[in-house]
């Protein structure tokens, strides 16, 4: 499995938010292992180390079958 997330942004946002976005990505990373994602972002890949969930109207979803 790769060792890096690859997620695509489904919405146009200024470069600053893009930053931030990566920014706070990154730090849910080393923080904690669970990335939080929007739902205007969409995951291409996930590395084996890291949970992803994604959070929609008011509910929860995590990447596990």
């Amino acid at each position: 499995m790769p060792d890096i997330l690859v997620v695509r942004c489904n919405m146009l946002l200024p470069r600053e938010r893009m930053q931030s976005i990566i920014d706070n990505l990154k730090a849910q990373k080393e923080e904690t292992g669970i990335i939080i994602i929007p739902p205007y972002l969409e995951v291409q890949v996930v590395p084996d180390n890291i949970e992803i969930k994604f959070i929609g109207n008011g509910k929860e979803n995590n990447n596990e079958s």
